[in-house]
């Protein structure tokens, strides 16, 4: 079964004001892990509302592959953008992927470069490994 948006905007309205707020700390990443997307949608957002990387790249990745929630390339992109932005190499090299093959908005060789950068810089092997491939082909660098 599948979380409607509604029902995500209403969950989050209700946790925001206080009605509903059970402490789930650490049950996003418990449920994804577990593959119990259904569960994980509820516990990510409200782990990802208080500023989870880890929440906010588990609610990118479900929206990208329609696990737990209605498929959104959209909505990956905004949650995976906002794991990036902390420094989740997973998000990093997902958002490069994205930017690579132009899936969820217009294909971008210098943010794919960007993304596949700070992922390399955290140490991620396989975007040092596709970053060297991109210096020794020239795609999308200087």
């Amino acid at each position: 079964m599948q979380i409607t948006k509604s029902f995500m905007s209403l969950l989050a309205m209700l946790c925001a004001v206080g009605i509903v707020a059970p402490s789930l700390a650490g049950e996003c990443q418990k449920h994804f892990k577990a593959k119990q997307f259904d569960k994980a949608a509820v516990s990510c957002l409200q782990e990802a509302k208080a500023g989870n990387a880890i929440a906010h790249n588990n609610l990118g990745e479900m929206y990208y592959s329609g696990e737990g929630v209605s498929k959104d390339l959209k909505m990956a992109a905004h949650w995976l953008r906002m794991a990036a932005e902390q420094g989740n190499a997973r998000s990093q090299f997902i958002l490069r992927l994205m930017y690579h093959i132009g899936k969820g908005f217009s294909r971008n060789d210098e943010l794919k470069i960007k993304w596949y950068r700070k992922a390399a810089n955290q140490g991620d092997i396989l975007a040092q490994h596709n970053l060297g491939g991109a210096y020794a082909s020239g795609e999308g660098v200087p």
